[in-house]
């Protein structure tokens, strides 16, 4: 595909080149990573290092996608903002932690919450495998959320976050500033 054919069908992939905006909606799943990483390259490859701005709504989804696309994002040379409009939960959160600059839209809802919501059926061979696998994947993302708490809340002991994540955390407005899951509030 030329990049001429890439400009023109952009859109219907949620990016909008004039504004250098991906938007990324639904589940955190491989087409999303797949989206997010075909639109990151092609606006890096029209102005390397002008500001690229990542629109988030999703209720989240498969957290290794989330951290494959945080990692993707953050490894960018440019700087990129990430706003958070609708909804913005589970492992959606990981993506807008992403961002250099943070926003959220005033009515959204940012969740986040320790762990996943399923497990898969496994064999009883699998499962301490699978287990520990989770845990390490449960680390990392609460090691990123509790970074950027930790920053707007240098108080924040660790046995705090670990209680206020074990039963999900539902933010709105500007106890996401608070909090520190944005700098902004839009």
């Amino acid at each position: 595909m030329s990049m001429k054919d890439a400009t023109d069908d952009a859109h219907e992939h949620g990016l909008i080149f004039s504004t250098r905006t991906i938007h990324l909606s639904g589940e955190v799943d491989t087409d999303m990573t797949s989206k997010l990483a075909l639109n990151l390259s092609l606006l890096q490859m029209r102005g390397s290092t002008q500001p690229i701005t990542i629109v988030i709504n999703s209720g989240g989804g498969d957290v290794q996608q989330a951290l494959a696309m945080y990692d993707f994002i953050r490894s960018s040379g440019c700087h990129i903002t990430t706003v958070a409009l609708g909804s913005c939960e589970s492992s959606a959160c990981i993506l807008l932690q992403a961002g250099d600059l943070r926003k959220a839209y005033r009515g959204t809802t940012v969740m986040y919450h320790s762990g996943t919501d399923s497990i898969p059926e496994l064999s009883t061979e699998e499962f301490p495998a699978n287990y520990a696998h989770c845990r390490v994947l449960d680390k990392l993302c609460n090691d990123i959320i509790y970074a950027r708490m930790r920053a707007a809340n240098p108080k924040l002991k660790p046995s705090q976050f670990k209680r206020m994540v074990a039963s999900g955390m539902y933010y709105a407005g500007a106890s996401v500033v608070t909090w520190g899951l944005v700098d902004e509030i839009l």
